[in-house]
Order: C-alpha cells, then structure tokens, then sequence
C-alpha cells in the first residue's frame, strides 16, 4: 500500500485504535499491518494466521466500496475475513 492510500485511512484507523483504547485495550496489544491483495500475497490466510498466533480478540479491517469489476477479479478481503474469520469479533470500516 502506497503512503498516499495510507495517508487516507489514517484518520479511520485512529478512530478504531481510540475507541478501542477508551474500552481498556493497552496500547501494546494493538498492531497495525496493510496488506494490498494486489500484491498477489494471500492477505486473508496472512491476517487469520497473525489473529490466531496472537490469540486477538478483534481485527479491524479497513475497505473502499470497491468496484463490481474489482470484487469479480480480486475478491473482498473483508468479506472474506467475515466468512473465514472464527473466534474473534471483525470490525469492518469503509
């Protein structure tokens, strides 16, 4: 993900990361990662895999309203998080 698409979900992230912190979540246990599905990496296997090593009980995954043509070719990664995703609580933030 380039700095200018991180530049614009900065102010979303700060919010999850603010209300999570006002729910007595410590700091430390809060990690921020991009993943970019058009890197060709698994990002879903990718973000289930550190969720489940870290025993983390919300993951939070921001998302553009992506085109018809984007989501046929690539998927969406918060819906697949949605259908994959057990035992913890997925916040999704468009």
């Amino acid at each position: 993900m380039d700095r200018a698409a991180r530049k614009t979900v900065e102010p979303a992230l700060n919010a999850a990361r603010a209300t999570l912190r006002e729910a007595g979540v410590p700091a430390g246990a809060l990690e921020t990662r991009f993943f970019d599905p058009v890197e060709g990496r698994d990002a879903g296997g990718e973000i289930l895999k550190i969720a489940e090593a870290r025993k983390c009980h919300t993951v939070v995954i921001g998302r553009q309203s992506p085109s018809w043509f984007r989501e046929f070719v690539q998927g969406d990664l918060a819906e697949e998080l949605v259908r994959r995703g057990k035992g913890f609580t997925i916040w999704v933030v468009e």
